[in-house]
C-alpha cells in the first residue's frame, strides 16, 4: 500500500492506462455532482483532506494499468480540465495527460484536446 497521493501527485506523476477490457467511462451527470458535492462539503467543513476511494493498479515498466477506480480517476481529471478550461484564474493543475486509454484512441485524441483548450 502506498502512502495517499494529492490531486496534484495522481493527475501529474505517473502513468496510467485503462486496459481494453475495462467497460468505457459510464458515469452521468448525476455521479459526476456527487463527486464535486462531496468535495465542497469536505471544504465547508475544513477538512484537511478527501479521500476519493481506492485506486487499484498494475505496474508494468513505466505505466500503471488501472484496475479499479477508472471511473473516478477520468471523472477527476475531466472536471479539473473543465476547470482549467472555464477559468482563466484557475492554476494549470494538469500539466500533461497521463491516462490512456488503451484501445481506445479517439479518448485519447479528446483528452488530449481539452488540454489543449
Amino acid at each position: 500500500m502506498k502512502n495517499p497521493l494529492s490531486m496534484f501527485e495522481l493527475l501529474n506523476e505517473n502513468n496510467y492506462s485503462i486496459p481494453l477490457y475495462q467497460r468505457n467511462f459510464a458515469w452521468t451527470d448525476a455521479e459526476i455532482t456527487q463527486l464535486i458535492v462531496d468535495i465542497l462539503d469536505s471544504i465547508k467543513e475544513k477538512r484537511q483532506e478527501y479521500l476519493i476511494g481506492t485506486l487499484v493498479v498494475s505496474r508494468k515498466d513505466n505505466e500503471y494499468s488501472i484496475i479499479d477506480g477508472q471511473q473516478r480517476f477520468t471523472a477527476i481529471l475531466l472536471i479539473v480540465l473543465a476547470i482549467q478550461n472555464e477559468y482563466s484564474f484557475a492554476k494549470k493543475s494538469v500539466k500533461k495527460i497521463n491516462l490512456r486509454f488503451s484501445a481506445r484512441k479517439r479518448s485519447n485524441e479528446t483528452l488530449n484536446s481539452l488540454l489543449k483548450n
